[in-house]
């Protein structure tokens, strides 16, 4: 018997994935149990399907046509991120070196600072 998942399930015969077909042997009692568990209710988690209808789920699960791929628009959208990305380290490499620029003024003040300040207490002495 043939059945399609329609979510993925952890049975006595093994993991069951979303998506897949599966030929399940007919005379298994654990196989009949998991088909009649699984696929009852409103919303199944398994469909039993003819071997016709099998061989069309599993190309449809496994293909991919280059025609589904848009190389193109994915190579564009990777431009354009690159693009603001650059901008964004270029701006922030600028900050970064007037940062550096004021610690280096502020260091040279405080040395400043601190020999006057030397002075002042050794003349005061």
């Amino acid at each position: 018997m043939f059945i399609h998942m329609k979510s993925t399930r952890h049975t006595a015969v093994g993991t069951l994935r979303r998506g897949m077909v599966y030929n399940l042997p007919d005379n298994s009692s654990k196989a009949a149990a998991i088909v009649k568990a699984l696929s009852a209710g409103k919303n199944p988690a398994l469909v039993l399907i003819k071997e016709e209808d099998a061989s069309a789920h599993v190309k449809q699960a496994i293909s991919i046509a280059a025609d589904d791929l848009n190389a193109t628009s994915d190579s564009e959208e990777m431009a354009s991120q690159l693009s603001v990305m650059t901008e964004a380290l270029e701006k922030s490499e600028s900050a970064r070196a007037a940062l550096e620029a004021q610690v280096s003024d502020l260091s040279s003040q405080l040395a400043e600072a601190s020999t006057n300040g030397a002075k002042k207490a050794l003349e005061a002495k």
